[in-house]
């Protein structure tokens, strides 16, 4: 897959991949990006990248969502 340097799944991928031990929310990575991306851009992101089978995403019963990389979102990030 290739990505521009700096666009929002560059980071999606290279922060899902440094956390691949845990579920992560949407708003937490907001936080991470540090004002570089909205909220918005990164939900876009991710639903792209679940489209293609490099992220999970996983619907609590109270609504809340959480995001985690695959394996194959492994291998993108890492090429």
């Amino acid at each position: 897959m290739t990505m521009r340097n700096g666009t929002a799944t560059e980071f999606l991928l290279g922060t899902l991949s440094n956390h691949s031990d845990r579920e992560i929310q949407i708003a937490e990575l907001f936080d991470l990006a540090g004002g570089k991306f909205t909220k918005m851009n990164l939900r876009e992101a991710l639903l792209r990248l679940h489209e293609k089978g490099f992220v999970t995403k996983v619907n609590d019963d109270d609504r809340s969502v959480w995001w985690s990389i695959t394996a194959d979102g492994l291998r993108a990030a890492q090429a």
